[in-house]
């Protein structure tokens, strides 16, 4: 398992070399990834005290890092892949 970062979101990558082939695994094991990422439901009228606030909206649009970042992958994996391989 190795890491690097991509549009400043930490990846970590787990790669199974077979047949002439790669094969990657890329996940991010923060908690929170998944509602960063594709959004999130909240309630309004809470407070929160890490931020000292009260909550607006209803629902926090994701940011999608991740999905966006996808098309550099290819490019950015060969780099990575070549030096921790070859």
């Amino acid at each position: 398992m190795f890491s690097n970062t991509f549009s400043g979101i930490k990846l970590e990558f787990d790669g199974l070399y077979y047949g002439g082939n790669y094969e990657i695994e890329v996940s991010n094991s923060t908690e929170y990834a998944s509602y960063v990422e594709f959004g999130h439901r909240q309630t309004p009228g809470r407070f929160v005290p890490a931020i000292g606030k009260r909550l607006k909206k209803s629902w926090v649009k994701g940011k999608f890092m991740l999905t966006k970042s996808q098309d550099s992958f290819p490019v950015e994996i060969k780099i990575i892949l070549d030096r921790k391989f070859h």
